[in-house]
């Protein structure tokens, strides 16, 4: 790391956060780790300084929890894109999270020292050398022959169409006729979001709404913020069951 990193822990154990600033501390010299015990404090302390990262307790004791303490500082344009590492006891805010939240990662407590380093250290630089992730944040394509870069966060879904593709996302449609989807599937296989549910089909398994079948071998899903739906095989549906079971 080479410039000075600034870091807010927002947990509201006194022990938790004297610990955690204590740890973050012995990361590097250039890290300069700031601490809040309650949501207005942590909300009053990102205005006064700007962040590289926030340590968040998802399960605060405030008016807001650490999820809604995230939701608002994503409403300021500086945080739109800064790391939001969430601790927490339990994944039931992990699918909402990476809808709303983006740019976010989880760690269950209790953690070890050296887990709990090691997830900040990869952050911390991942902010100064981005373009470590940028391959991972983005697929690059071709469309009507201008060069668009659609984040991998806001796909929903990806449909093989003859030998181009179809990319459903939060935001709209892409038609992508000279990317293949076995192609996409390579430009996300670092994304552990994706799965191959289909041979005409990858999906986000974080906007995974509902399935319902459709006959003897084949099942249909239906997804949060897009009204595209996917096929999922037979041969397919109890491994996803099982991701989303496991992710959730």
């Amino acid at each position: 790391m080479e410039r000075t990193m600034k870091v807010l822990i927002v947990e509201d154990d006194p022990s938790q956060r004297h610990l955690l600033k204590k740890w973050i501390d012995e990361i590097e010299t250039n890290i300069i780790v700031y601490t809040a015990g309650s949501d207005q404090e942590a909300l009053s302390v990102a205005e006064k300084e700007t962040f590289d990262l926030f340590v968040m307790d998802i399960d605060l004791k405030s008016e807001l929890n650490g999820f809604e303490v995230a939701l608002r500082l994503r409403s300021h344009p500086e945080y739109q894109l800064t790391w939001i590492l969430f601790l927490t006891v339990e994944r039931s805010y992990e699918l909402k999270a990476y809808r709303e939240v983006r740019c976010h990662a989880f760690l269950d407590k209790p953690y070890p020292k050296e887990e709990l380093q090691n997830m900040v250290r990869k952050l911390l630089e991942s902010v100064q050398s981005p373009e470590l992730i940028t391959q991972s944040k983005f697929l690059v394509a071709e469309s009507d022959q201008v060069l668009i870069r659609i984040k991998s966060s806001e796909i929903v879904f990806v449909e093989a169409k003859g030998r181009g593709s179809i990319v459903y996302t939060t935001r709209g449609n892409y038609q992508l006729p000279y990317k293949s989807l076995k192609s996409i599937e390579e430009a996300l296989r670092e994304e552990n979001a994706f799965f191959k549910v289909h041979r005409s089909y990858i999906i986000n398994i974080y906007y995974v709404k509902s399935i319902h079948k459709l006959g003897v071998r084949q099942y249909e899903i239906t997804f949060y913020n897009c009204k595209g739906k996917s096929l999922l095989s037979k041969t397919q549906k109890e491994a996803l069951e099982n991701i989303i079971g496991f992710r959730r």
